[in-house]
């Protein structure tokens, strides 16, 4: 065939298109390039986030040991009380515990943590250097409503005290190296009382969390 009748027939079929409607509309080629710039930004999302999850659950990295830290912080006079939005609470200091019993009203249970688990979450909070730490940054929840379930934890020693904001943070978002100790922190110290005698023999509560 040649380039002649090519050119013809190619001209006869785009005049088809045009005349039966076929041809694609400005509009139409608009929002196919839309649509495939969003399809785009949403897998390049879906990376980020499978990145950032995989980061979040690496440790943070360690810090030094300083020596003056047990003289300017005693072992003695550390303390931690923790409350969630919830009910669940304790505080070493007064050996109390606060039972969630969510469709019921609370219970305020005796609760004194062993002192080894004591002298394990003080080791953990001076080797995070949390008397110094800085409140990490808000990250949004990884549900609507999530930061409703998050908590106040303070701790107490050598005439310190630090006040944090502890929330379900987004695993897809960025963690910092302190959102990671501060997270830590918080379920280590949350087992611990979820695990003792003490709070193992109340009975079940009532009902259920719905968020």
């Amino acid at each position: 065939m040649t380039l002649r009748r090519i050119l013809l027939s190619f001209s006869v079929a785009f005049s088809l298109l045009l005349i039966f409607g076929f041809a694609p509309s400005w509009d139409g080629l608009r929002i196919k390039y839309e649509s495939w710039r969003e399809s785009i930004r949403l897998k390049e999302q879906r990376e980020q986030a499978a990145r950032n999850r995989q980061l979040n659950e690496q440790p943070p990295a360690m810090l030094p040991v300083r020596p003056g830290d047990r003289a300017r912080y005693p072992r003695q006079t550390f303390a931690i009380r923790y409350v969630d939005e919830n009910g669940f609470g304790i505080d070493t200091a007064s050996g109390m515990a606060n039972f969630d019993r969510i469709t019921d009203a609370d219970t305020m249970i005796a609760l004194r943590l062993t002192d080894a688990r004591l002298d394990s979450l003080y080791e953990e909070a001076l080797h995070d250097r949390m008397f110094e730490m800085q409140q990490p940054g808000y990250l949004s929840g990884s549900w609507g409503g999530s930061e409703h379930w998050g908590g106040e934890l303070t701790l107490w020693a050598g005439g310190s005290s630090r006040v944090f904001r502890w929330d379900f943070w987004n695993p897809t978002a960025s963690w910092t190296d302190d959102h990671k100790r501060l997270d830590a922190f918080v379920a280590t110290l949350k087992r611990m009382v979820v695990t003792s005698s003490e709070y193992r023999k109340m009975p079940p509560p009532k009902g259920a969390y719905i968020d």
